[in-house]
């Protein structure tokens, strides 16, 4: 048994062994390089999936960020433009405001100034009421006695309008009865046409001043109406920029991810090249798109 296998052995030279092991070799680092292109080539295809969704959310968000920038551009030219016209509001409510008091003001005087004519008249009136009916119950204490001057008719009536309740005048005249019943006559239709004016320019005032005043609620209901708009507005701009904020730092992301894979794929990419020289190009991940 041991001298065959001797002699079987003799017939293998080590030349041929040398041969058989670099042949067995060869079939292997075939295999392995087989086998490590294959992996190389799904390296590949998964570095440019990757690159390729990368790049397609990336441009998403930047269609997304700019319609955004785009819509904040817009509110903030809408909410400045509805800002000045409140302000502008806001200054001819004022404006109103004032012109209301001051002409209340003026009115408050006016009537003031009436109350005080009014009062004269009515004393006056009631001055003369008081004199001819003192005149009239005197008339029989002093026969044929005139008063012919005005002077003393409007001293006269002076006197009773001071002095309510004092003696019966001594005196017995129908002309300076009929003058005083003029004079109190005068005076009721001064007192008349006093009321009448007071009425009118009231009334005008009245209605100016409702005029200012639905003026001033209309504008206030105006200004009112644009304060809520603002707020509107504003929430839609503060959540505009929230949106594009979160997509700024999605489309960052993004960005990092795919640099960070890009780098990773080139560096194994330029390694395979060494170990198998000349290989097929890696390709550009960077300028892959959907």
């Amino acid at each position: 048994m041991c001298l065959v296998v001797v002699a079987q052995g003799a017939k293998v030279t080590p030349m041929e062994k040398v041969i058989e092991l670099l042949k067995d070799l060869s079939t292997k680092v075939a295999a392995e390089g087989k086998k490590e292109a294959a992996q190389y080539d799904k390296f590949a295809c998964f570095c440019k999936e990757q690159a390729d969704e990368k790049l397609y959310g990336i441009e998403k968000s930047d269609a997304k960020i700019a319609d955004l920038k785009a819509e904040i551009t817009e509110l903030d030219t809408a909410i400045a433009k509805l800002n000045g016209d409140i302000s502008d509001l806001s200054g001819e409510i004022s404006s109103l405001e004032r012109e209301i008091k001051r002409k209340t003001d003026k009115r408050d005087n006016q009537h003031a100034e009436y109350q005080q004519k009014a009062q004269d008249m009515n004393e006056a009136i009631d001055a003369c009421g008081a004199a001819i009916e003192a005149l009239r119950s005197s008339k029989g204490a002093m026969s044929g006695a005139k008063v012919t001057n005005l002077v003393q008719v409007q001293s006269l009536v002076k006197a009773v309008a001071k002095i309510e309740g004092a003696p019966a005048f001594q005196y017995q005249s129908n002309d300076i009865i009929a003058t005083i019943e003029d004079l109190q006559a005068t005076f009721k239709e001064m007192k008349k046409e006093l009321d009448f004016t007071e009425h009118d320019v009231n009334s005008a005032f009245e209605k100016d001043r409702l005029g200012l005043a639905n003026e001033k609620k209309f504008a206030e209901k105006d200004r009112a109406e644009k304060e809520a708009i603002v707020d509107s507005k504003t929430e839609a701009r503060e959540a505009a920029a929230s949106d594009k904020s979160d997509e700024t730092d999605d489309r960052d992301a993004d960005q990092n991810f795919l640099d960070d894979v890009t780098a990773k794929c080139e560096a194994t990419a330029k390694l395979f090249d060494q170990r198998s020289p000349p290989s097929r190009p890696f390709p550009s991940v960077q300028t892959s798109s959907r």
